[in-house]
């Protein structure tokens, strides 16, 4: 009995045990269901991500970077806190002809320019997808490569990094390409020759430039940001390739073989339209991708008159005066700095009668013409419009002085600068046109607008610690950058010749508004290193509204020497401060070619060079090239002789007879001329 007593509790005890194993092992049970299905829940949302961005139209690549292509001054100086550690690049196939390249750090991503603002360039207005594509892409880790296809086959290369080194970091990538023809156009704004020829090294970073022309060397760069190339391939056809940026660039070129990029921060985001045997049908294509171009007013096409030197308005109408006694034909008479009081904005000199100005533009008489001022991007201090400005909070804040405005310096001293981003600047520059129209006396047609790059006597902004002096527009000894304002600090690569970015403009740590009623960027970072190439825009974008509201027409009239990708939707563009010699007219077509391709048509330069006396010579000869310039201006600055094509005396009457006969023959074709526009 013992012994079945025994048993009888060893049994008991095992099914107690096998109980409790039982119960452990459901609960193991359980919760390893649970994760399963966790895991298989989480394996499937990968697999739908990862498919949808591996689908046939999208795919990636992530890889880590390579310490072996670092130069040893990025690691000892940037490395712990900008070097990506995996680099991430993204292909997108947007349509038949259309693509984008995406490059940035996989794990902290850049600056990037939206997409859905209606004033930048977007994939929504590519062409519609479906279709064969056109094109093959490569993606493997550490490269890209994107081959044209021709009638199914592989042709010629696109782009093609894999023979270059591709360094991601916060305020630097660098990444290269092979060229696979000689055939390479565009990368503006600079003065030069058509194509790239030779080896040089290209900035692209709005500046104040003066008489400049680009060499191979970096830093002699114009006003103007439009990073896009065009190429004729090997084949005959062509492609566009754009840089959808608005960092400081250097661009290095090896003509026929290669393309090494240099960009100061930001995402890389790289748009490519392949086209046919005709540049115009791929030309077009960008156009729609930056918004196409306005049809500006039609008076603007005939000949504009301007002068550095018309000191009181009495000097406007003895030029009409004259314009019409030797049956000139002329449209606009325009005003430089002189019409202003000590040149400041919305001001008028004691030397300017509004009489005057109202007698020049009475156009009802058949005696009036256009008139249009400039208008500096800089406020200065202590005036009307300054007054309004702080009590409208639009002016650019300083970074480095907290608490207070950022303080440039232009033509009347200090100056403050307004944010364009600002919800209220467009307020502003409106209420400002009007006090002009209503307190003043004085009525434009249109603006020009100058400076806009933004463009500053000192490096960065004046230095209100010390009470710096604003050093003059054309200084005798070289102009200091404090250290608190020198990007060279943080920024890990020269694009600019040695000199800071922020030489002749603004910080580029100074913040732009940001918010959901901001004009263009509205959310990330609005500091001026990503804004400086857009002030202009907001600057044109603001002005059109204005000028809209000022003048109720829909068809508004401004002139920039600043632009961006975009710009030509809202304005037109002169050249800026080319000199009176044969040099620039060697030169005056070649560069406003590119801006056929920038998407800013309605273009021209200062007809018969604006510093520097010139010659009767060389003004006859430069006044009938002129004519056929899209914008048709004759402008010179305040210490050369006058160059009104009458004011040659009686031995060079050739002059004016060169210029009478180039611009009726032009007048007699505008009708087509603008017809063909449309």
């Amino acid at each position: 009995m013992a012994e079945e007593g025994e048993r009888q509790l060893m049994f008991e005890s095992d099914r107690d045990q096998k109980k409790k194993y039982n119960d452990k092992t459901g609960l193991v049970s359980v919760i390893l269901l649970i994760l399963t299905l966790i895991g298989i829940t989480v394996a499937l949302v990968l697999i739908i991500q990862r498919t949808k961005e591996n689908s046939p139209d999208t795919s990636y690549v992530e890889f880590m970077q390579s310490a072996d292509v670092i130069p040893s001054y990025l690691k000892q100086n940037f490395a712990n806190s900008s070097l990506a550690q995996r680099i991430r690049i993204e292909v997108n196939q947007d349509s038949e002809n259309e693509l984008t390249i995406k490059i940035k750090d996989a794990q902290n991503s850049g600056f990037e320019l939206p997409e859905d603002s209606i004033y930048l360039p977007s994939n929504k207005k590519s062409a519609i997808k479906g279709g064969q594509k056109n094109y093959e892409v490569e993606l493997k880790d550490n490269y890209v490569r994107v081959w044209r296809l021709v009638d199914g086959k592989r042709n010629s290369v696109i782009f093609d990094t894999s023979s270059h080194k591709l360094i991601v970091s916060k305020h630097y990538t660098q990444f290269g390409t092979d060229l696979n023809s000689k055939y390479l156009y565009g990368l503006g704004e600079r003065r030069k020759e058509f194509r790239y020829r030779g080896t040089g090294n290209y900035t692209t970073w709005p500046k104040d430039q003066f008489m400049t022309f680009q060499d191979d060397k970096p830093s002699k760069q114009l006003y103007g940001y439009h990073p896009m190339w065009l190429s004729k391939e090997n084949n005959g056809k062509y492609f566009v390739g754009f840089l959808k940026s608005t960092s400081a660039l250097l661009t290095e070129i090896t003509e026929g073989q290669q393309m090494i990029f240099h960009v100061v921060g930001g995402n890389i985001v790289l748009k490519f339209f392949l086209g046919d045997e005709n540049p115009e049908n791929v030309i077009k294509a960008y156009h729609r991708y930056i918004n196409g171009y306005y049809i500006h007013p039609f008076w603007a096409q005939g000949y504009h008159n301007s002068r550095w030197g018309y000191n009181k308005s009495t000097d406007l109408v003895e030029a009409i005066d004259n314009f019409v006694k030797f049956d000139h034909p002329i449209d606009s008479i325009w005003n430089d700095l002189d019409y202003m009081d000590s040149y400041k904005d919305f001001t008028l000199s004691k030397d300017y009668k509004p009489a005057d100005i109202q007698k020049v533009t009475d156009r009802s008489t058949g005696y009036g013409v256009h008139w249009v001022p400039l208008m500096d991007i800089g406020i200065a201090v202590d005036t009307y419009a300054d007054t309004i400005g702080i009590q409208m909070d639009i002016f650019m804040k300083s970074s480095v002085f907290k608490g207070k405005l950022l303080e440039g310096c232009v033509w009347p001293g200090n100056v403050h600068f307004p944010d364009f981003n600002h919800p209220k600047a467009g307020e502003y520059w409106t209420k400002m046109a009007n006090y002009t129209r209503d307190t003043l006396k004085v009525v434009p047609t249109g603006y020009w607008i100058d400076m806009a790059e933004l463009a500053s006597f000192a490096n960065g902004e004046r230095d209100q610690a010390s009470n710096q002096m604003c050093p003059p527009a054309n200084p005798t000894e070289p102009v200091p950058t404090f250290a608190s304002m020198d990007d060279r600090l943080f920024v890990p690569v020269s694009v600019s010749g040695g000199n800071p970015l922020s030489q002749k403009t603004a910080t580029l740590t100074a913040k732009h508004y940001v918010g959901d009623d901001a004009l263009l960027i509205k959310t990330g970072d609005t500091t001026e290193q990503y804004f400086h190439s857009l002030n202009n825009l907001a600057e044109q974008i603001r002005t059109d509204e204005t000028l809209q509201e000022f003048t109720g027409k829909k068809l508004t009239f401004s002139l920039t020497r600043a632009s961006i990708y975009g710009s030509g939707r809202y304005t037109t563009h002169w050249t800026g401060d080319n000199g009176a010699n044969w040099d620039f007219l060697k030169l005056a077509v070649a560069e406003l070619l590119p801006f056929q391709f920038f998407g800013i048509p309605m273009t021209g330069n200062d007809i018969c060079g604006f510093a520097g006396s010139t010659n009767p010579e060389l003004c006859a000869k430069w006044l009938a090239l002129g004519a056929w310039e899209p914008f048709s201006r004759n402008h010179n600055d305040n210490v050369s002789i006058a160059q009104e094509p009458y004011q040659f005396d009686a031995d060079h009457k050739y002059v004016l007879l060169a210029s009478r006969t180039a611009f009726k023959t032009r007048y007699s074709l505008l009708k087509w001329i603008k017809l063909g526009n449309q």
